[in-house]
């Protein structure tokens, strides 16, 4: 019981925290859109991927799991382009020319799914090729957003790296469920030249 009570008390401080934040913004939450690539490795091959585990439960906290609320295609990288192409939310295909040794696609999630699905051309495509998932955590000191999450912040979402080396183009579509009400499904679909 005793644990229980500690736990209650720290969820209301964290309310409450959280209410003070959007007090001082003006009652609106931090930010309406991932715009940082936040901390990303230049290259993630196979050996590099192994220094990436995800975190342990005692460097990022999590508590109930709020609502799927934004699902975008942010990037797009390749080897032909050979840099990050940032996608608007409004935008329905890349503007650069993609492919070559690798193709990368990254979306970003807030909330959390539980009920992924990608696809490529039409088909659905195995999960696996989702080979790096990054955590997102509110930075309430400059409102916006942590990727990934740094020790005792709070996982708001997910950022997740997709590899589809070896396409040259065609259209990718990642849609997601919210594991809890109102158990939403939200989509992007992406049309990669």
């Amino acid at each position: 019981m005793n644990f229980f009570r500690k736990s209650l008390l720290a969820l209301a401080v964290l309310c409450l925290v959280a209410d003070a934040s959007y007090a001082e913004n003006g009652g609106k939450p931090p930010l309406k859109s991932i715009v940082d690539m936040g901390t990303v490795p230049a290259k993630l091959d196979a050996k590099l991927q192994k220094n990436f585990p995800p975190p342990s439960r005692d460097e990022v906290q999590t508590l109930a799991a709020p609502a799927l609320t934004f699902l975008q295609v942010d990037y797009v990288y390749s080897q032909k382009w050979g840099s990050y192409e940032p996608v608007s939310g409004h935008q329905t295909s890349t503007v650069n020319d993609h492919g070559g040794s690798w193709l990368w696609i990254i979306t970003d999630e807030l909330g959390y799914g539980d009920n992924p699905v990608a696809t490529w051309n039409g088909g659905q495509v195995s999960l696996a090729k989702n080979f790096v998932t990054q955590s997102i955590c509110v930075n309430w000191a400059r409102t916006g957003y942590d990727i990934p999450c740094q020790a005792g912040q709070t996982v708001v979402g997910f950022r997740k790296y997709w590899d589809f080396t070896g396409n040259e183009s065609g259209v990718f579509t990642y849609q997601n469920q919210s594991t809890n009400s109102p158990w939403n499904t939200m989509f992007d679909s992406m049309s990669i030249k």
